[in-house]
């Protein structure tokens, strides 16, 4: 793995996270809501991990 691929990883990475980022925000501000800047920074860089923690509070109200 060459430096431009690893750099390609990177902005693709960041820019799936910008992008869930966005749409996370328009649904939060639907309920007049927002986030602060560090929120925005943290959901863009760990977007995986909170995807991860949603899906299981998700998963564990279903089957209550």
């Amino acid at each position: 793995m060459d430096i431009n691929e690893l750099n390609q990883e990177v902005i693709f990475y960041l820019l799936v996270g910008a992008i869930l980022a966005f749409a996370v925000e328009l649904l939060v501000r639907l309920t007049d809501d927002s986030f602060t800047m560090r929120e925005r920074i943290m959901f863009i860089t760990l977007w995986p991990i909170m995807g991860g923690i949603f899906l299981y509070h998700f998963i564990k109200e279903l089957l209550q």
